[in-house]
């Protein structure tokens, strides 16, 4: 749901990606900012023992973070809402498969259910866009 909204806000604020992104580091910069200070009046701050080379590896690790949402919020301005949605059902998708297939892990009559009525839903969603756009031409 917090990524659906997210794309669907993106799509209606009329921003360049670099902006946005610059906008949306500041606001989470500001929300780490108050966690740190937070853990660190609780004495759960890993930041009081760690050693420096860690400290920068974690500094750093911020930057190859912010390229899929560098590239996600590119893109979004040039696809449907629509394609976005259906694209979220991906990864969910595969990581069932791979939980069935190469773990070999049990599968609920309701999980099963489940899988089934999302993916009806995907096909009949589709369909109607199809031919929407069939009707638009």
């Amino acid at each position: 749901g917090a990524f659906s909204s997210y794309g669907l806000l993106r799509k209606f604020i009329k921003l360049r990606s670099h902006q946005m992104l610059s906008i949306e580091v500041m606001c989470m910069s500001a929300v780490s900012v108050f966690i740190l200070y937070y853990l660190s009046t609780q004495q759960e701050l890993y930041l009081k023992t760690a050693k420096a080379d860690e400290i920068y590896i974690l500094a750093l690790a911020g930057i190859p973070t912010l390229m899929p949402f560098w590239l996600f919020s590119t893109a979004l301005k040039d696809l449907q809402l629509i394609v976005v949605g259906f694209f979220q059902y991906l990864a969910p998708t595969l990581q069932f498969f791979v939980g069935y297939f190469l773990y070999h892990e049990t599968i609920t009559a309701s999980d099963l259910y489940s899988f089934i009525f999302i993916w009806t839903a995907c096909v009949i969603i589709s369909m109607n866009s199809i031919y929407r756009s069939q009707l638009a031409r």
